[in-house]
């Protein structure tokens, strides 16, 4: 195919969108909107997640150290702490700190009530303090912990861990199954679209085969067309999206609630992901517009 005939079959696909406006803008109505949807599960879930990060950041490993384990011993136990790789930070917390914790945890002067029969004989145990590089390895990180000799218990709020675990497996579980329904449903209407303009003009089709024009030559204007589509589409979603993350923001910013206020903290920015989102619409978006302008099409190509 030369140049003349490939600019040719290029205008033809952007005057089909003009004739077919009709269609056209249903097309580029529906696919805007399901990207639309598409981009708010997906910032949706980015959001929840770090949401998760924080949490996880401050749901703590204890791990309890016995008191008769010798400087050697607890050097050893620092060093293999460190070279865990499912931790993500660790501190050490002395017996004498411990107990100092302890008394500001229940408000107790540290000159009265029951920490004073302590001073000398403080029963409280040093202990590591660890965090996870991922919540879901609680369990197995507790388990290695207690099996070290100088270690005689770890423990955490597995309860919320399960949650959070539970939680964010069911948000991707969903999150997939909406973008999987959206994504057929955007190719059904862009297929439909097309298949409209297909069947108009299908003896013109036959006609061109049999005369022995290429299924390429002949499919070019509708993927061209469906391309656009997707492409117009893909930049309205992209404004529609920024207008309402950033309407959401401000609705949040001028209110009083407190938890909107953590939420917010916790949130990601438009201006962080910007690119990433645009770019995905571009790419989505020209994806199933050229996929769906194919599928309409080949049934009339074969003659």
């Amino acid at each position: 195919m030369n140049w003349g005939s490939f600019k040719y079959l290029v205008k033809q696909g952007i005057s089909n969108i003009w004739i077919n406006r009709l269609m056209s803008f249903a097309s580029i109505g529906v696919l805007s909107a399901c990207l639309v949807l598409i981009g708010g599960a997906m910032l949706l879930s980015l959001n929840v997640r770090e949401v998760f990060y924080k949490v996880e950041g401050q749901n703590e490993i204890r791990a309890f150290i016995e008191d008769d384990v010798t400087d050697k011993e607890m050097e050893e136990l620092r060093v293999h702490i460190e070279k865990m790789d499912k931790i993500a930070t660790y501190k050490f917390i002395s017996k004498d700190d411990a107990l100092i914790e302890a008394q500001d945890m229940m408000g107790v002067d540290p000159e009265e009530g029951i920490f004073e029969d302590y001073k000398y004989g403080n029963p409280i145990p040093a202990n590591y303090i660890i965090t996870l590089k991922d919540i879901s390895d609680t369990q197995e990180v507790i388990d290695e912990l207690e099996a070290l000799p100088m270690i005689y218990k770890a423990n955490a709020l597995m309860s919320v861990v399960e949650t959070l675990t539970g939680m964010e497996k069911v948000l991707l579980m969903f999150g997939g199954i909406i973008v999987l329904v959206l994504v057929l449903a955007s190719l059904v209407v862009i297929s439909n679209s097309i298949r409209l303009t297909v069947f108009a003009r299908r003896r013109e089709i036959n006609i061109m085969k049999y005369v022995g024009a290429t299924n390429g030559f002949i499919r070019l204007p509708f993927v061209v067309e469906g391309v656009l589509v997707g492409l117009i589409a893909a930049v309205m979603a992209f404004l529609m999206l920024l207008g309402i993350y950033e309407g959401i923001n401000y609705i949040v910013d001028e209110s009083s609630v407190g938890i909107l206020a953590s939420i917010k903290a916790s949130s990601i920015a438009f201006s962080e992901v910007w690119m990433w989102v645009l770019i995905g619409f571009a790419g989505g978006g020209t994806f199933i517009g050229a996929l769906g302008s194919s599928g309409a099409i080949r049934k009339y190509l074969k003659v």
